[in-house]
């Protein structure tokens, strides 16, 4: 259950990308926690500069910054999650463009336990 992200026909954030797994990451709620999942696919997912260790739940803080593959981030931010795509290795501060607001509230209110 919660919020899965991937390459995959059906997952709630698609993300088309070759280098991202079928089903990439779950976002998972715990309470008042939002946690990320890693599925244990080889592009891996980082958290906040650190590699995601795979099925090990990975609470997750506002601002918190999600680099899917080294092709997506994923910013967590309290009441939505935004999302830059970007091809290629992960932006620098100098070349961000704006994040697109998902606005997905609903879809984390979805996987209350």
């Amino acid at each position: 259950d919660g919020v899965l992200l991937g390459r995959r026909a059906g997952v709630d954030v698609p993300l088309p990308h070759p280098a991202v797994g079928g089903v990439h990451l779950r976002l998972e709620r715990d309470g008042a926690e939002v946690r990320a999942v890693d599925a244990g696919t080889a592009g891996g997912t980082q958290l906040d500069g650190q590699a995601l260790a795979p099925a090990a739940p990975s609470a997750l803080a506002d601002g918190a910054e999600l680099i899917v593959a080294g092709v997506y981030r994923v910013r967590f931010l309290a009441a939505s999650v935004s999302m830059l795509t970007r091809p290629g290795p992960p932006p620098t501060a100098s070349t961000v463009r704006p994040p697109q607001n998902l606005n997905l509230p609903s879809i984390l209110n979805a996987c209350r336990p």
